[in-house]
């Protein structure tokens, strides 16, 4: 195997009789380049982040076996949303990947306050539920037994550090009754994101207000995440939450992949010396300036009129196309080549999530053709236009499926 490379030299070289001195300078240069570029993969918190985590999700305790895109999707919406969804079917293990999740970033039983994970009640009906209540007979604040509250002052005293708080099996209950505040508050900048316990004037006269002040600040480096069945037993979520959190349905990959897992301890993994604790800049670390392009506005505003013309108050919101903009450049940075992929993930995650109604609603955005077997409608023809921008392959089985619930039930979740 022969490899034909070709070197313009400076003139001033050759006339200077300096060739092999500047063979020693190009040599050195060229391997100052290599050593960038691994350096880049070293120095690059995602990656190395990543690459923990499907150690953790490998190991003999998790025994994991997720997309590669899935974990991507995962962490990068951790990363720039302040509340990610897990959504599917129950058994799916969505609360163990959390877990895994916060194992691989360094969260350890010495730290559990970091990791508070809570499980929703059927009976909850308030945010009392959640938070707590003022005792105006023993003149104290209550906390709730959940420990969100303490969670949350410990986060703001330990800002460097990441707190994951996990609502398991979150639509058991209404979320909009239990999580009411935190959907107002969620959409505000970060020094604005104040939940209130109780009205200003008690806080003269509760004991422990010192503690617990009438209201308390969701601190930046703190990330809800919540994991939803989806069945008979559930609620529907609403409009509102769906528009301000990332909802993500995981792929099933095929169970007899496991028998190529190669299993290792996670105990003596976190013993070694390249085992890491991530602090709070992993949230916002950025690889990408992506700004959204024309086309892509386009797409959006198209998709936009298409839903409004049918379902009125359904449509892509400003702050849609914010978090879009921040999840394609909260990727890591290996991902930059398929920006169309993530592209099209996010809009099946932000904008098709809102699809729900019988097939007298939907059937002009979306419908099957029996005799051609394929998918009609406005949608479809948006995407079809747009194929140069993405393929849209997530998008389109999201559709599908849609479709197939139309078909069976009369109405699409």
């Amino acid at each position: 195997d022969i490899r034909h490379n070709i070197m313009f030299i400076p003139t001033r070289y050759l006339k200077g009789d300096q060739l092999d001195n500047f063979a020693t300078r190009y040599s050195l240069l060229t391997e100052s380049k290599d050593n960038m570029v691994e350096n880049s993969k070293v120095q690059d918190p995602d990656l190395l982040f990543l690459d923990q985590f499907n150690n953790v999700l490998r190991s003999s305790k998790y025994q994991l076996l997720l997309d590669q895109d899935d974990i991507v999707k995962l962490h990068t919406s951790i990363k720039s949303n302040l509340l990610t969804i897990l959504a599917g079917l129950s058994g799916t293990g969505k609360s163990r990947i959390i877990r895994a999740y916060a194992e691989a970033l360094g969260i350890d039983k010495n730290s559990e306050n970091r990791f508070k994970f809570i499980s929703v009640k059927p009976s909850w009906q308030d945010d009392s539920d959640l938070l707590g209540f003022a005792d105006t007979i023993s003149n104290n604040y209550r906390p709730s037994d959940t420990g969100l509250v303490d969670t949350l002052i410990d986060a703001k005293k330990n800002s460097d550090q990441i707190y994951l708080i996990v609502l398991d099996e979150m639509n058991l209950s209404r979320i909009e009754y239990y999580f009411s505040q935190f959907l107002s508050v969620l959409e505000r900048d970060s020094d604005e994101r104040y939940l209130t316990l109780y009205s200003d004037y008690l806080e003269a006269r509760l004991y422990n207000s010192s503690t617990y002040h009438a209201r308390i600040m969701i601190p930046e480096n703190v990330r809800f995440i919540g994991t939803m069945n989806i069945d008979e037993s559930t609620f529907e979520l609403s409009d509102k939450l769906i528009d301000r959190a990332n909802i993500i349905e995981l792929n099933t990959v095929p169970f007899y992949e496991i028998e190529n897992m190669k299993l290792e301890n996670l105990k003596q993994k976190q013993e070694e010396k390249n085992w890491h604790k991530f602090p709070v800049s992993l949230l916002n670390h950025s690889a990408h300036d992506i700004k959204l392009s024309t086309t892509q506005l386009n797409f959006l505003w198209e998709l936009h009129e298409a839903l409004n013309h049918e379902l009125p108050n359904i449509g892509v919101s400003w702050r849609n196309v914010k978090f879009i903009e921040k999840f394609l450049n909260r990727l890591p940075s290996n991902y930059f080549k398929k920006i169309d992929e993530a592209f099209d993930w996010q809009v099946s995650e932000r904008i098709l999530t809102k699809l729900r109604g019988t097939d007298t609603m939907l059937s002009n955005l979306i419908s099957y053709n029996e005799k051609d077997h394929k998918l009609n409608g406005k949608i479809i023809e948006i995407l079809d236009k747009y194929a140069d921008l993405s393929q849209f392959e997530v998008s389109r089985k999201v559709l599908q499926v849609k479709v197939r619930e139309l078909v069976v039930n009369g109405y699409a979740r």
